[in-house]
């Protein structure tokens, strides 16, 4: 179930075929990613192949990462945070617009939470969703106070990655400094 609106719920799992290998989909208009911008946050290696294979499948542009100690460096790099400037050598680049940041919660190091908070305090200018197979309550009440717009419970397949696809591209999801500064 998607909860629409700004969104507290949770994006309940189903089912969930495997998705081909990654084609240049990215740029085919009329699927619900196409043109956005995705950064996925896993440390395992075969649910990161999984989903970025059904976000590129969707149309959507994934960059992944392997843990959250490594987020803060590539959206510098990638010029993403409007406060860090690029180094010497991204002179001249357009800084990448990003979209959406689909972490994991439970990871080694800067953990999903961790990295929320980090992004909320940076002024990250996009929506981050977090990917879980926890289940306790005590841990989903925490996670919109994270900062997370949404919960996306593992495992999770198409069409629960195209909801939050659509919940982006509708703008209902906010980003953490916003959906933070609403839990107070």
């Amino acid at each position: 179930m998607l909860v629409a609106a700004p969104i507290r719920g949770v994006l309940a799992a189903a089912g969930g075929a495997l998705a081909p290998p990654p084609s240049a989909v990215e740029s085919v208009p009329g699927l619900p990613g196409s043109g956005l911008r995705v950064l996925f946050v896993d440390d395992d290696a075969s649910i990161r192949l999984t989903t970025v294979r059904m976000l590129r499948r969707l149309g959507a542009e994934v960059h992944p990462l392997s843990d959250g100690d490594k987020v803060e460096a590539w959206l510098e790099r990638h010029g993403v945070l409007p406060s860090l400037a690029f180094d010497g050598g991204g002179e001249g680049r357009a800084p990448v617009r990003l979209d959406l940041v689909l972490s994991d919660v439970l990871m080694p190091g800067l953990d999903g939470e961790r990295l929320c908070h980090r992004m909320a305090e940076l002024g990250l200018p996009c929506a981050m969703v977090a990917a879980t197979g926890t289940t306790t309550a005590e841990t989903l009440e925490r996670l919109p106070e994270a900062g997370f717009a949404a919960v996306l419970r593992k495992p999770y397949g198409p069409r629960q990655l195209k909801r939050v696809l659509e919940a982006v591209r509708s703008g209902r999801l906010q980003s953490p400094a916003v959906v933070a500064a609403n839990m107070q």
